[in-house]
Formats: C-alpha cells, structure tokens, sequence
C-alpha cells in the first residue's frame, strides 16, 4: 500500500510540475515584458526557529496604466533586492495580477523541482512495486 502511495505523490507533484511549467512558459510565450520597481521587502519565517527569506514586493503599470502590485515568487536567504530597484516582470495581459519577475529561478525553479522529485519518487515506487511481481 504504502508502495502505491509513493507513486500516486510522485505522480502528482509530476502533474503539478508540469502544470505550473506551462503557466510559465505560457507567460514567457505571451506575457507583456516591462519594467516594475521592488516597493517592499517582507522578511518572512517558516518557523520561529530557523532562518527566514527575503521576498520582494513589487509594483508595475500595466498596458493602461493601472498600477499592480503582486508578491514575488522569488525569494533568497539574503537580500538580493533592495528598495526601489528596478526589475524585468512579465505578467498576463487579460489577468495583470498573474505577474511574475522575468527572472530563470522565479519561472522555472518550482516547476522544475516538482518534476525531478516527482520522477524520483514514481521512479522508485515503480521500481519497489515492479520488483514485487513475480516474473515467469
């Protein structure tokens, strides 16, 4: 049972990888490109007891000029933004919420490691349950 499970998660992250991978490679393809400008930095902890992340906050116009804020996907243990600085950000254009900063890890680094953990896991499931049959 506890085989099964293994591989149904690995299957699972394996769908969500690649949905999400989609998503931002649907943005890439079709997004708007311009400019936004980084207005907060939010120190952010899983835990009281262990080291937090910087995430960034930032803030662009949009095709209309309707001003958007949105909280970055992309976060580090240091911070590697700082107020007011200006960064690439790629955003629907029929859903300017649905923005992202236009960098390699805030795309792809979610996506990505879903797919290789998913492959692991169903991988090794596969593999266990595989072993278990018996071969005539």
């Amino acid at each position: 049972m506890t085989l099964y499970l293994i591989l149904l998660a690995g299957m699972a992250m394996i769908a969500l990888g690649l949905h999400l991978g989609r998503r931002s490679l649907d943005l890439v393809t079709n997004g708007v490109r311009t400019e936004g400008q980084i207005v907060d930095l939010i120190y952010r902890r899983s835990r009281q007891d262990e080291a937090g992340r910087f995430v960034p906050i930032v803030r662009f116009l949009d095709t209309t000029g309707r001003a958007i804020t949105f909280r970055s996907g992309y976060s580090s243990s240091t911070a590697a933004f700082w107020l007011g600085q200006s960064v690439d950000v790629i955003y629907d254009e029929a859903a300017p919420e649905r923005a992202m900063m236009n960098k390699v890890l805030a795309l792809w680094a979610i996506p990505a490691t879903l797919l290789i953990m998913g492959a692991l896991l169903s991988g090794t499931g596969a593999g266990a349950l595989a072993g278990m049959i018996e071969v005539r």
